[in-house]
């Protein structure tokens, strides 16, 4: 066999592979099912490809270049009752969807914090979807407080600017906030350290209540709150957008613009800018409350390509807020009262006035928190199987000015970096059955760059492996998993003088307040659930767990 041979049948298996690749897709019809007419301009979208598209005037759809396996396909139109679909996709594949009339808005039918996306009744972990519509409806000053009335969730709040979820009466470090695909990492044990996400890049929130270790490791003891973006668009299209928001209460101005794409050839973009002010809030009691003014600027980029062998995505984003420290100091008349320093630089009490209660600067006292993140997500084929990765770095600043004698010197200030990964082969769907297994974790190095010492620097590693299987049979839906986690503290020497200000380990008057070490934590969690289905609209969940929660750096 001469090599002239070899070539031509080696272009010919690539071209028979790449011929095969390019013939998978979806076409088909979305009509009414109760009078059998077209239903124009559905949506129809694959989560775990995040591609998408939509139906003509006549209720046809087609979408190409869809990699071999098995996807839930969900269809939304505005007055029907949005579908999903499990479906498997090798070569050609007609599908029709019928859509039940429905007045009223209802749930996302697709759930992504899971190993993989599926329909919300065959979870058995109990879920509640947040739509879109229901966050521009309950718009507050931080995403926290806009679902902090969503039933078995609330919030703990510091400010008008700050507030953590809580699930069930559990929160700080028994709460997984995912965002932008990745876990938001923030220093989340402090009770004045809040959520660091931008409430207008957010499309609509999965909360998954209960013990969900299993993919998401310590931690997830109570749940997880997913903020997801907004979805792909579909190819060939543009869209714009642009947000003004203004409350009465404490003045809030609030300004964003957005513009996405799908261009020909798979390439899709995203990018936002935005930014919300108040002045300080009121109150029934006290009027107008000085200091609780906040200043808060966000921008996110996205960048990605889809094709037949999968997806690749990188985003960016930047979160900076400028918030007031409320103290509470009032005079004898029970006006509140600010520092202020007289000709001879000394500190004394005076009288907020009217315009300074109205300012959306913040005085001293303050907090500056800046977060930036990258993530790059990966989703490519094998076979009719896939392997995701998920790999991200964030940068936590969190720098507190108390001192008016030095206005602009940061007394508290911990630089924080994270990085993240997740690397799981999910198999393709074989009579029912499939499975997921996978290891993710992070590294992260908290260092101080502040004057005053509260809490050592520390680097952390965390890695965690699981293994679950799904199983649908008739009418039920099973699924189990296991993981192992371990996650390893390493503190670091620290020395102060008897103010608590920082100093070198060889000065002598230095104290060891803290003593280097290194600890050690391992568990493991475990899930079993089912859901039973007994009609098209009643199912009945179940769900038992074990879960595992390594200590944060304060415990």
């Amino acid at each position: 066999m001469n090599t002239k041979y070899i070539l031509s049948l080696v272009a010919l298996l690539c071209s028979f592979s790449f011929t095969a690749g390019a013939q998978n897709e979806l076409t088909g019809k979305v009509y009414n099912r109760g009078n059998n007419t077209p239903v124009a301009y559905a949506s129809i979208y694959i989560e775990d490809l995040r591609i998408g598209t939509s139906c003509d005037s006549a209720g046809n759809y087609e979408m190409k270049g869809i990699p071999s396996g098995t996807y839930v396909v969900s269809v939304s139109a505005l007055g029907y009752r949005s579908v999903g679909r499990t479906i498997r996709i090798v070569g050609g594949v007609s599908y029709d969807f019928g859509m039940a009339v429905s007045y009223i808005e209802e749930q996302e039918v697709v759930v992504t914090g899971t190993a993989t996306a599926g329909k919300v009744e065959n979870t058995p972990q109990p879920v509640t979807d947040v739509p879109n519509s229901y966050l521009m409806q309950n718009a507050s000053t931080n995403i926290i407080d806009a679902i902090s009335k969503v039933p078995g969730v609330s919030g703990i709040t510091d400010g008008q600017s700050i507030s953590k979820p809580v699930i069930r009466g559990l929160g700080y470090n028994r709460v997984v906030v995912i965002n932008d695909g990745v876990r938001q990492e923030g220093q989340q044990w402090g009770d004045e350290f809040g959520i660091e996400v931008d409430p207008n890049s957010v499309n609509r929130v999965e909360i998954l209540k209960g013990p969900a270790s299993l993919m998401y490791g310590s931690d997830a003891m109570s749940g997880v709150i997913n903020f997801i973006p907004e979805k792909t668009l579909p190819e060939g299209s543009i869209k714009g957008d642009v947000l003004f928001n203004y409350q009465t209460n404490n003045g809030l101005i609030n300004n964003a613009a957005h513009i996405a794409g799908s261009l020909r050839g798979g390439i899709m973009f995203s990018a936002r800018v935005d930014n919300a002010m108040a002045h300080a809030y009121q109150s029934p009691t006290d009027g107008y409350v000085f200091n609780t003014q906040f200043s808060n600027f966000n921008t996110d980029e996205t960048i990605g390509m889809h094709k037949r062998w999968g997806f690749t995505q990188l985003h960016f984003s930047y979160f900076e807020l400028r918030t007031g420290i409320a103290e509470g100091a009032k005079d004898e008349h029970g006006n509140f009262v600010k520092q202020a320093l007289n000709e001879n630089d000394s500190v004394i009490d005076m009288r907020a006035t009217n315009q300074e209660l109205r300012s959306y600067t913040p005085f001293v006292i303050n907090q500056l928190v800046k977060h930036q993140k990258l993530v790059w997500d990966n989703s490519l084929r094998i076979g009719e199987g896939r392997i995701l990765g998920t790999f991200s770095w964030q940068s936590n600043s969190r720098q507190e000015n108390n001192d008016i004698q030095m206005a602009n010197t940061s007394n508290i200030w911990y630089l924080m970096n994270t990085y993240t990964y997740d690397l799981r082969y999910v198999s393709p769907t074989w009579r029912g059955f499939n499975f997921t297994v996978g290891a993710n974790g992070m590294y992260q190095n908290s260092q101080n760059k502040g004057t005053l010492l509260l809490v050592p620097e520390y680097d952390q590693f965390s890695i965690g492996g699981y293994a679950i299987a799904n199983y649908s049979i008739g009418q039920f839906d099973l699924s189990a998993g296991v993981r192992y986690d371990s996650r390893t503290f390493n503190g670091h020497d620290n020395y102060i003088d008897s103010n608590g200000n920082l100093l070198a380990a060889g000065d002598p008057d230095a104290i060891h307040r803290f003593a280097a070490y290194s600890s050690n934590f391992t568990g493991i969690s475990a899930s079993a659930g089912a859901t039973y289905h007994a009609t098209d609209n009643l199912y009945v969940k179940g769900n038992v767990a074990r879960g595992f929660r390594a200590p944060n750096v304060a415990e």
